[in-house]
Protein backbone atom coordinates (compact mmCIF):
# COMPACT_ATOMS: atom_id res chain seq x y z
CA UNK A 1 0.00 0.00 0.00
CA UNK A 2 1.51 3.70 -0.80
CA UNK A 3 2.08 5.89 2.19
CA UNK A 4 -0.37 8.79 2.73
CA UNK A 5 0.30 12.50 3.32
CA UNK A 6 -1.56 15.35 3.79
CA UNK A 7 -2.17 18.68 2.36
CA UNK A 8 -3.88 21.74 3.47
CA UNK A 9 -6.74 23.23 0.75
CA UNK A 10 -5.06 26.37 0.37
CA UNK A 11 -1.68 24.79 0.03
CA UNK A 12 -3.28 22.37 -2.89
CA UNK A 13 -4.76 25.28 -4.61
CA UNK A 14 -1.78 26.90 -5.30
CA UNK A 15 -0.09 24.39 -7.08
CA UNK A 16 -2.52 22.09 -8.18
CA UNK A 17 0.17 20.43 -10.45
CA UNK A 18 2.85 19.74 -7.66
CA UNK A 19 0.24 17.69 -5.75
CA UNK A 20 -0.71 15.81 -8.63
CA UNK A 21 2.60 14.81 -9.08
CA UNK A 22 2.57 13.92 -5.67
CA UNK A 23 -0.91 11.94 -5.51
CA UNK A 24 1.01 9.55 -7.89
CA UNK A 25 3.99 8.70 -5.25
CA UNK A 26 1.39 8.58 -2.62
CA UNK A 27 -2.32 9.02 -1.09
CA UNK A 28 -2.89 12.60 -0.96
CA UNK A 29 -5.28 13.90 1.79
CA UNK A 30 -6.90 17.36 1.33
CA UNK A 31 -7.50 19.09 4.70
CA UNK A 32 -9.01 21.87 5.65
CA UNK A 33 -8.33 23.17 9.33
CA UNK A 34 -6.34 20.10 9.55
CA UNK A 35 -9.67 18.12 8.70
CA UNK A 36 -10.02 15.64 5.98
CA UNK A 37 -12.09 16.58 2.89
CA UNK A 38 -10.70 14.98 -0.45
CA UNK A 39 -8.56 12.70 -1.51
CA UNK A 40 -6.16 12.97 -4.03
CA UNK A 41 -5.35 9.62 -5.69
CA UNK A 42 -4.31 8.77 -9.79
CA UNK A 43 -7.20 7.00 -11.79
CA UNK A 44 -4.49 4.79 -12.87
CA UNK A 45 -5.17 3.06 -9.09
CA UNK A 46 -8.87 2.73 -9.86
CA UNK A 47 -11.30 1.17 -12.33
CA UNK A 48 -13.59 4.21 -13.71
CA UNK A 49 -16.44 2.41 -13.51
CA UNK A 50 -16.28 1.43 -9.68
CA UNK A 51 -15.06 5.06 -9.28
CA UNK A 52 -17.94 6.34 -11.37
CA UNK A 53 -20.97 3.92 -9.58
CA UNK A 54 -19.41 4.48 -5.86
CA UNK A 55 -21.33 7.92 -5.50
CA UNK A 56 -24.51 7.07 -7.52
CA UNK A 57 -27.47 7.33 -5.34
CA UNK A 58 -29.68 5.18 -7.90
CA UNK A 59 -26.84 2.64 -7.87
CA UNK A 60 -26.29 2.62 -4.26
CA UNK A 61 -29.37 2.37 -3.52
CA UNK A 62 -30.34 -1.02 -5.40
CA UNK A 63 -27.45 -2.25 -4.11
CA UNK A 64 -28.75 -2.04 -0.92
CA UNK A 65 -32.04 -3.19 -1.88
CA UNK A 66 -30.02 -6.34 -3.32
CA UNK A 67 -28.32 -6.43 0.28
CA UNK A 68 -30.81 -6.33 2.39
CA UNK A 69 -33.01 -9.14 0.05
CA UNK A 70 -30.64 -11.73 0.13
CA UNK A 71 -30.20 -10.99 3.83
CA UNK A 72 -33.93 -11.91 4.62
CA UNK A 73 -34.38 -14.10 1.66
CA UNK A 74 -30.89 -15.90 1.56
CA UNK A 75 -28.90 -16.68 -1.56
CA UNK A 76 -27.71 -19.60 -4.00
CA UNK A 77 -25.23 -21.40 -4.90
CA UNK A 78 -22.89 -21.05 -8.10
CA UNK A 79 -23.91 -24.38 -8.50
CA UNK A 80 -28.09 -23.97 -8.36
CA UNK A 81 -27.42 -20.61 -10.37
CA UNK A 82 -26.24 -22.82 -12.97
CA UNK A 83 -28.45 -26.09 -13.02
CA UNK A 84 -31.66 -23.09 -12.86
CA UNK A 85 -29.86 -21.37 -16.02
CA UNK A 86 -29.42 -24.97 -17.77
CA UNK A 87 -25.09 -23.47 -17.60
CA UNK A 88 -22.77 -26.50 -17.34
CA UNK A 89 -21.17 -27.19 -14.14
CA UNK A 90 -17.92 -25.05 -13.40
CA UNK A 91 -14.82 -26.75 -15.24
CA UNK A 92 -16.84 -28.20 -17.99
CA UNK A 93 -17.78 -26.90 -21.26
CA UNK A 94 -17.43 -23.47 -21.43
CA UNK A 95 -18.00 -21.30 -18.03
Amino acid sequence: MKSMKRVELAQAKTNLELQIREAKKSLLIVTKNGKPVAALVPVDDFDLEVLATSENPTFLAIMEHSRLRAEKEGTISEEEMRREFGLPEKGKGRP
